[in-house]
């Protein structure tokens, strides 16, 4: 469609849908409430244009305006902060400002993708702005170009998602059950999906944490030697990484305890995990200081680090 056309078509609102129907999608055109998309752009948000036609390609997504005089729909083009009318002149394209300027000006920004799945099926939304007219932009128009193939995945609809956060508070079998219940086609596919939404809305409320290096955690640890009970002992050698020594005094007195009552004492050296960029290795020993209720075996217990 031209934006004669489109701009026609809204202006007529014939039929309006709140969000893009269901069903083929193969060469049509509709039109769809876009309120809510208006408001996400105030709020400094992408805009989004559901449908269910499975994954279009970012890659080839690409945004555009085009202005037109009010007055008779004619296309101009700004340069240089003017509106100009283009024109070839001597086999060259020129822009020759308008005189007046034009103080009334329809804007349409446009947005155009392809499908993953099937490139040659084309989706456009088009929109107008116009200042002296601020309700031209409730409305978009939705095109759709070539065929859709009937193995396209629908996307799930941002309103389940808004549905699922508002309703947090409730368990997630409870949430399925409801929201299957109010709207068969607009609720969860899954448990897991309500989990996983959830999942996602409590990490954005977290505060950013900065990796930190090797460097800034061996800093964080020599600043520990004083100040942390556990810390004990540093060594770091030139070209190695730094051992540290990390014990309680209890400790001590627990493993000397073990060596004198104990008649062959034998320790353990436990080097089972990775923590960062460090090996953990723990000395470890029984006590007889407590017994398993189950086993009636004495415990092997960690002494230091």
């Amino acid at each position: 469609m031209s934006g004669k056309e489109c701009l026609k078509a809204i202006q007529d609102r014939e039929h309006v849908f709140l969000e893009s129907p269901p069903g083929d999608k193969s060469n049509v055109w509709f039109l769809v409430d876009n309120k809510d998309n208006l408001q996400r752009q105030r709020e400094g948000k992408h805009m989004t244009y559901y449908d269910e036609c499975g994954a279009w390609d970012s890659g080839k997504g690409r945004r555009h305006s085009q202005d037109y005089l009010s007055s008779n729909l004619g296309c101009v083009f700004k340069r240089d902060g003017e509106y100009c009318e283009r024109k070839r002149v001597g086999g060259k394209t020129v822009f020759i400002p308008l005189v007046p300027q034009p103080t009334d000006i329809i804007t349409m920004p446009c947005f155009e993708t392809a499908s993953k799945l099937n490139p040659t099926f084309k989706k456009h939304v088009s929109y107008f702005t116009q200042s002296s007219n601020p309700i031209l932009s409730d409305i978009a128009v939705y095109e759709y170009c070539g065929t859709q193939k009937v193995e396209d995945k629908a996307r799930t609809n941002p309103n389940v998602l808004k549905g699922i956060i508002q309703n947090q508070q409730v368990p997630p079998k409870q949430m399925l059950i409801d929201m299957k219940t109010n709207s068969t086609q607009h609720s969860p596919a899954s448990i897991k999906q309500i989990q996983n939404t959830l999942y996602r809305e409590k990490q954005k409320s977290k505060p950013i944490v900065h990796a930190s290096n090797v460097a800034d955690e061996i800093l964080e640890v020599i600043g520990m030697l004083n100040t942390h009970p556990f810390v004990q002992q540093i060594v770091h050698r030139k070209g190695e990484v730094p051992s540290v020594m990390c014990y309680t005094n209890e400790h001590i007195v627990d493993m000397n305890h073990f060596l004198k009552s104990w008649k062959s004492p034998m320790l353990g050296l436990d080097r089972t995990f990775k923590m960062g960029t460090y090996y953990v290795t723990a000395i470890v020993y029984k006590t007889e200081r407590v017994i398993r209720i189950k086993t009636k075996d004495y415990p092997i217990i960690q002494s230091w680090d």
